[in-house]
């Protein structure tokens, strides 16, 4: 005979979907966020290649996203957690990449993101959303 402790141990993933609406001032900022995470990625990809192609340099810091914003302060507009977001994004996929090629797949070469694609997204880690008291999705 099972004992029901067992059955009431298992942990569950909840998820909520949510549809935000946001203001004009909202929308400058979720751009901005888009643009600055495509610019972080791409620049990168450029040292990354450089690298690959001339087997030369070194993996940037962990903290290239604070020494960047001092070259570039447009960078220091959005939130620091999707631009270190979009560095992991980048460098999981590097991993994928060789770890295709290893395995004896011909996969493509990563390619820099564009303003002209149609799916623009960006991820961050805060968990500090709050839309209803402050009319914001950035804290």
């Amino acid at each position: 005979m099972t004992s029901s402790k067992n059955t009431l141990n298992h942990k569950v993933n909840k998820s909520f979907k949510l549809r935000a609406y946001p203001n004009k001032n909202m929308l400058n900022q979720i751009f901005k966020t888009f643009g600055c995470n495509r610019f972080i990625y791409n620049e990168l990809l450029k040292m990354e290649q450089f690298k690959y192609n001339f087997n030369c340099g070194t993996a940037p810091p962990k903290n290239y996203e604070t020494l960047i914003k001092e070259i570039h302060p447009f960078l220091k507009e959005v939130d620091s957690t999707t631009l270190q977001q979009s560095r992991r994004n980048l460098f999981k996929a590097f991993q994928n990449f060789f770890r295709r090629l290893k395995g004896g797949e011909s996969p493509g070469y990563l390619k820099f993101k564009s303003r002209h694609n149609n799916r623009q997204s960006f991820r961050t880690t805060n968990k500090k959303v709050d839309l209803i008291k402050k009319n914001s999705i950035f804290p």
